[in-house]
Order: structure tokens, then C-alpha cells, then sequence
């Protein structure tokens, strides 16, 4: 074997011409070891450098005898409205706007689920201002000497 730019005779395993330290191509029948990427001949069983088993040279794959089916990426789906109009139709009725989004069972769900959180939420509410009545005095918390965390 031979240096491909220089022509000067190598050993197998060698990565770079001695003459004129370029690179040297693999020749055919070498190939690189998987974990130190030392060349290895066909003849070698065992990496020479590091130990390791080296591995088969991969077969090619045969061809197949039919081609595969060709498959055309289809064009994303065109976008039917704004942001703005799906969010003003969820606001009024929930569900509205997936339905214009072109999502129909989503927005169904939505429909129906979203009477089941507004309870809740006024729930909330109602619960906040029912605690707030019920608290005594400003000047009956200052005489049990409670911490007062806002004035009204």
C-alpha cells in the first residue's frame, strides 16, 4: 500500500504518510476500530491498539424488489381565522372557539365541563365574602390583639 499524494510505501494501520504527514485513505479491505478508531486489515480479529474484538464489516443491503411506495408530505391545513376571533368566541361561549379552530369535539367537551367550573368559581367567591362578613370589628380584632394585615 502507498501514500494516495506522495506515492511513499505504508505499512497497514498507518493514519498518516511518514514522508508527508498528510491523512492516508483507508485502503478497501481496512477498516477503523468502534471504540479507538484504529485501522484494522481484514486479517485482524483483535484491535492491535486497544484489545477490543473488532467488528464484522457491515454487509451492503441488498436491494429491494420493489421500491418503496413514494410518500408526499401534504401541505399544512390552511389556517380558517385569527386568534383573536376563536379567543372573543371562547369568552362568550365556552367551546366556541375550538369549535372555530376546527376542533368540534374538543369545544364539545369544553361546553360541557365548563358549567361544572363556574360553580366553582363563584363557589370561591361567595366563600370569600361570606369570610369576610363574618369577621368581627376592626376595633374588637385590635382588643384581642389580632394582626391586622390591611385597614379598611
Amino acid at each position: 500500500m502507498s501514500c494516495a499524494y506522495c506515492d511513499t510505501a505504508r505499512e497497514a494501520g498507518w493514519r498518516f504518510c511518514l514522508r508527508c504527514g498528510c491523512p492516508v485513505r483507508l485502503a478497501s479491505d481496512e477498516r477503523e476500530c468502534d471504540a479507538c478508531g484504529h485501522l484494522i486489515t481484514p486479517a485482524e480479529r483483535v484491535c492491535t491498539f486497544c484489545g477490543r474484538l473488532a467488528a464484522l464489516p457491515a454487509a451492503v443491503p441488498a436491494a429491494p424488489a420493489t421500491p418503496a411506495p413514494v410518500v408526499l408530505a401534504q401541505p399544512a391545513p390552511a389556517r380558517s381565522g385569527h386568534a383573536w376571533s376563536a379567543l372573543l368566541l371562547g369568552i362568550f361561549l365556552p367551546g366556541a372557539g375550538q369549535a372555530y379552530n376546527g376542533q368540534f369535539w374538543f369545544g364539545i367537551l369544553v361546553l360541557i365541563t365548563s358549567f361544572f367550573v363556574l360553580p366553582w368559581i363563584l363557589a370561591c367567591r361567595q366563600a370569600f365574602i361570606a369570610a369576610d362578613r363574618l369577621q368581627p370589628p376592626l376595633a374588637t380584632r385590635r382588643a384581642l390583639g389580632l394582626v391586622v394585615l390591611h385597614a379598611r
